[in-house]
């Protein structure tokens, strides 16, 4: 099977999509598929193209290409389009597109936010839609051993305007009386204006002593990273998965977290304290006893984990879509 991917930018950056993405294309190679990952179809080669897979992100960029193709469409979606306008900003034109769009092509979604939100919004036209929620690497070590109190703790996220750092900052500066430190992992190329506020916000709350910016780090350091620490902190506003919070609950180490992602699956587990308070002080006051009380703590940490499937189970599931829908469509 020969597939054009198209995405925009490096490949090999580090987001939960982009990551998505890439152990998707390594299993695609894996089982014998020719893939050229291309930005624009310019781009690409003479040759016979058996099935496009279009991410999300491109998906206005490429409308007229999408719509004109004979070549039979797979959307593999992180976050469904309209996520990235504002709705008031959307125009008739916009949701008319994506209607075409959504009609003539299969969809994955790859958190159960996607899902919900494009079976509520475009029920009659997204047919053949698929849930693929991300796989984990089959040598992810377990924490097997704790501190009394959680004092180490972590936030790894890309420093983009929705994923809560500042409001993190300010209820943790709430809590200086409490023995803690944080480390923050992420990418600040994104928004270099926005990490700057970051930066700016750990001066203004006086805590440069206890807030530690530590890089970008490569995904399969994350682990390591993960099981050195004591709690995880995730304050993004809108997660369609959040694969980072599993990768924690698969690491059994404890997270306390906006109620994000695949929260009402996350939550089973017992490692996942999500938030009901939205306000700085109100969370501070929430959070205390885990800080503080070796009890909450020890609670939060003795929960069940359901191993996930693995990157390679995921990739043989996305292959089986594709070869479906090529012969769906030479079938149509």
């Amino acid at each position: 099977m020969t597939i054009q991917f198209y995405n925009k930018g490096n490949p090999n950056q580090i987001s939960g999509g982009y990551l998505y993405n890439k152990y998707i294309l390594s299993e695609l190679e894996q089982l014998g598929a020719k893939v050229d990952y291309l930005n624009h179809p310019e781009e690409a080669k003479d040759t016979i193209v058996d099935i496009i897979v279009i991410d999300s992100l491109m998906i206005y960029e490429l409308e007229t290409f999408i719509l004109r193709t004979d070549i039979p469409i797979v959307l593999l979606m992180h976050l469904p389009p309209d996520i990235f306008l504002e709705l008031e900003e959307q125009t008739t034109r916009e949701k008319e597109t994506l209607n075409r769009i959504y009609q003539k092509s299969s969809i994955v979604v790859t958190g159960v936010r996607s899902q919900t939100f494009l079976q509520k919004n475009y029920a009659p036209v997204t047919k053949a839609l698929h849930l693929l929620e991300p796989g984990m690497l089959t040598d992810w070590k377990q924490k097997t051993s704790y501190s009394v109190l959680p004092t180490k703790l972590i936030c790894i996220g890309n420093f983009v305007k929705g994923k809560g750092h500042l409001q993190l900052l300010d209820v943790l500066a709430l809590l200086q009386d409490l023995n803690w430190t944080l480390e923050l992992y992420g990418n600040i190329n994104f928004d270099k204006t926005y990490f700057q506020k970051v930066t700016d916000k750990v001066a203004e709350l006086g805590i440069q002593e206890r807030v530690f910016y530590r890089g970008c780090v490569a995904h399969k350091e994350i682990n390591k990273v993960l099981k050195s620490s004591d709690l995880m902190l995730h304050f993004s506003e809108y997660e369609t998965y959040s694969m980072v919070t599993a990768e924690a609950i698969n690491t059994k180490l404890p997270v306390i977290s906006s109620r994000s992602g695949a929260y009402e699956h996350f939550e089973k587990s017992g490692f996942v304290h999500y938030l009901q308070a939205s306000e700085d002080q109100a969370i501070a006051n929430e959070i205390r006893p885990i800080l503080s009380d070796s009890k909450h703590y020890k609670k939060l940490r003795t929960g069940i984990n359901k191993p996930s499937k693995t990157w390679q189970e995921i990739g043989e599931m996305f292959y089986e879509i594709l070869k479906n829908r090529v012969k769906e469509y030479v079938n149509f």
